[in-house]
């Protein structure tokens, strides 16, 4: 439930807000009524402004009230108020509010205790993050009522004596047994076993709303010339490319990470959903799979082998004699999984691998070695990567292993050498740590793969273009923050394939937005996939293909350049470095707010997304076009399927005040709905505003303030296009309690 601030955050592919407090708090509690009535406690949180991984467990936030209050807290209050939330989890990092001391998320009492507890009226309990609290004696005091993972700080040896000699209030206590123990008892888990072994756990159920989330989750972003749908009786022949395509759709690594069961590829999808007599073909020599990449190694004989020759040392250096010498089909190894070659020193050990490639495109190729350790490559004689001394551990103690690329420019037909150097040290995480069975998403081992960023000759045939790129659980991580462009020359992938084939379709994946300067007038098609889940292949191919009309909406702005985004000025870059402060600074004018202020066009607006099919918005009607403080104001209008395809619309309601007597933002968006329409039929909305619709937060008095004046109401398909347009009138000052 934390916020999109800018697209650098590793866990933005876990959050649910957006970069809209409205959307986060109209999505959070439907998804916590729906968890808790199966018997479950929802947790809601990191509460609160937990929205960089940037030294998460020391850094201080510093957000002004107002900011807080209008910007981050709204998804936790209706996490509270509407979805009754069981539990609420305090943040890692420090805030710094205003004028009060900066204090630790599970030690502020202005968080627990004021705004939680007392002004939401939360009766559930409060636990931490895993050992994110820092003195227990401030978080007992404020309102944290759980110390996870096991009670470090909070604890007999640290709490008692001073609960005991009357230096901490033994109700204060009372108080954390009797909220823990009513949301135990509430939810009936004495009464219970836990597991209902009547649910398969491959619930056929589970299946399809993993399928269809996809389906709309998906977001149609270019379709220059209405390339799609691709019509299956024009469409003979379709090149898929881009490490994307293959395996498990990509996820982001961390405590979210799930193992699927069954998936479906994106290749898989595509070559299923694709007409018979279409051809499907894999370009594997510009798809990074470290499975497939293509290694020789010169035997004793002078003959040529397929794979590398692979020499284990037990030294942590390469020193001495190897105790191990092998030929390797490929380097793709998880220690978790595959049998360690040495017996001695497992955990810091080191090995060698030398062969050659045969460079079968001519033009520039990329390496990618990922590692649970010191690495060292060197293509040719040249050393492209070496973290041999220098090991890329996790900057927080906790985080993925990263992924690290480099590239060479070769001619085909061609050898050339290579070498990769590695040593194991500790540090890193795998599948098991955290949840055992179930895993984090991290390698506790050492990939190396290979492509060449041009296409092969006679590229130009093909009908269309499928490019599978982005980011996954070795870039978007809790833990780590990650950068704006694509990783792996995937930029120059796709502009060598555009302009050799024009019919070029870009499918990309992440938590977030990603710099797509370098060649967005150069494809004709654009789809953010974000991370599907496990059938997204088959979400992906259904849009592809128009079996499915996509119906995705952007809860986030495009930049683009990063340089646009409101919250860019004061992130602390480069990323990943330890900071210990990060100002919100730019306060209430963040994601589109921002770009309305500093009159800035985004790539894509924030609410933005193509359908196969159009949409019309007409009669417009506000009543009372006078609020009067208590009734609802009725924004209804009508929306109608004007094209030839069944599809679906998401109309957005936005609100701004004209010539407000205090800053404020030039709209904001209050209402939403998705509406089915099949071809020529329309549907009449109807969204209520309240009084929260037109207040802000008023530090001075400490209440939601909505002022006399007149308020734009703004109707439309996104943030930058509102075809209808009202306006309500106040005619006295309406406050509210926080």
């Amino acid at each position: 439930m934390d916020f999109y601030r800018t697209p650098f955050g590793g866990r933005n592919f876990e959050y649910m807000t957006g970069e809209d407090p409205f959307l986060g708090s109209k999505l959070a509690p439907p998804i916590i009524r729906e968890i808790q009535e199966q018997g479950v406690w929802a947790c809601a949180k990191h509460y609160v402004c937990n929205d960089q991984e940037e030294n998460r467990t020391n850094i201080n936030t510093v957000v002004d009230e107002r900011t807080l209050r209008e910007i981050y807290l709204p998804p936790f209050e209706a996490a509270v108020k509407e979805g009754h939330t069981a539990t609420v989890m305090g943040a890692f990092n420090f805030v710094q509010i205003g004028n009060l001391p900066s204090a630790q998320c599970n030690e502020s009492s202005f968080l627990l205790t004021q705004v939680l507890k007392t002004e939401w009226g939360f009766t559930g309990f409060v636990m931490s993050d895993y050992a994110a609290i820092h003195n227990g004696v401030n978080a007992y005091l404020a309102g944290c009522d759980l110390d996870l993972p096991n009670g470090q700080f909070m604890n007999s040896t640290t709490l008692g004596p001073l609960i005991l000699n009357g230096t901490l209030p033994e109700s204060i206590l009372d108080d954390k047994v009797r909220r823990i123990l009513r949301e135990v008892v509430s939810f009936g888990f004495l009464d219970r076993q836990q597991l209902d072994t009547s649910i398969p756990l491959d619930d056929p159920r589970s299946e399809l709303a993993a399928i269809n989330t996809a389906r709309e989750g998906i977001v149609l972003l270019k379709n220059e010339g209405n390339l799609l749908p691709l019509r299956k009786h024009q469409v003979h022949s379709i090149a898929v490319m881009g490490p994307a395509a293959l395996g498990a759709p990509p996820t982001g690594f961390g405590s979210s990470f799930v193992t699927p069961i069954s998936f479906v590829s994106e290749l898989e999808g595509i070559e299923d959903e694709a007409p018979e007599g279409t051809s499907v073909d894999l370009i594997s020599a510009c798809t990074l799979d470290p499975a497939t990449a293509p290694w020789e190694f010169i035997d004793a004989h002078g003959q040529a082998e397929q794979g590398l020759q692979g020499q284990y040392f037990t030294s942590p250096d390469l020193s001495g004699t190897p105790v191990v010498t092998r030929v390797d089909s490929e380097v793709d190894f998880d220690w978790e999984q595959c049998q360690i070659p040495v017996s001695q020193n497992q955990a810091t050990f080191s090995a060698k691998w030398t062969g050659q490639i045969v460079a079968q495109i001519s033009g520039d190729q990329v390496f990618r070695v990922c590692a649970d350790g010191g690495f060292r490559l060197i293509v040719n004689g040249q050393t492209l990567i070496d973290t041999f001394n220098s090991p890329p551990l996790p900057p927080l103690g906790f985080g993925p292993t990263v992924a690290f690329s480099a590239k060479i420019s070769a001619v085909a037909g061609q050898v050339y050498t290579v070498e990769l150097d590695y040593h194991r040290v500790a540090g890193f995480f795998g599948s098991a740590f955290v949840k055992p069975g179930g895993g984090v998403g991290g390698l506790l081992g050492v990939q190396l793969s290979w492509a060449a960023l041009q296409p092969p000759p006679n590229f130009a045939k093909y009908d269309a273009v499928v490019v599978c790129v982005g980011t996954n659980n070795q870039y978007d991580c809790e833990g780590y923050d990650r950068p704006f462009q694509l990783p792996e020359f995937q930029d120059e992938l796709i502009q060598n394939v555009s302009r050799i084939n024009p019919q070029t379709i870009v499918v990309t994946h992440g938590g977030g937005s990603f710099d797509v300067q370098p060649w967005i007038n150069e494809v004709r098609g654009l789809l953010q996939a974000w991370y599907p889940g496990q059938n997204g292949g088959q979400a992906l191919a259904e849009i592809l293909f128009g079996t499915v009309n996509p119906s995705g909406k952007l809860p986030i702005t495009w930049e683009k350049r990063i340089e646009d985004n409101p919250a860019f000025a004061t992130f602390p870059m480069p990323l990943n470095q330890h900071p210990t402060t990060i100002q919100y600074s730019e306060g209430i004018f963040i994601g589109y707010r921002g770009y309305d202020k500093n009159h800035i066009q985004p790539q894509f607006p924030f609410g933005f997304g193509l359908s196969y099919t159009t949409f019309k918005y007409s009669d417009l009607k506000i009543e009372p076009a006078v609020f009067n403080g208590t009734e609802p104001v009725k924004v209804s209008f009508r929306v109608r399927n004007t094209g030839k395809r069944a599809g679906a619309e998401v109309a957005e309601l936005y609100v701004g005040q004209q010539n407000p007597p205090i800053l404020r933002t030039i709209k904001e968006l209050k209402g939403f709905q998705k509406v089915f329409l099949q071809p020529h039929e329309s549907q009449l909305v109807t969204l209520e505003l309240d009084q929260r619709s037109f207040a802000y937060f008023n530090t001075a008095k400490e209440l939601w303030d909505a002022v006399p004046g007149t308020y734009k109401v703004l109707v439309g398909g996104s943030s930058q296009d509102t075809p209808l347009k009202g306006q309500v009138s106040l005619k006295s000052e309406f406050t509210s309690q926080p």
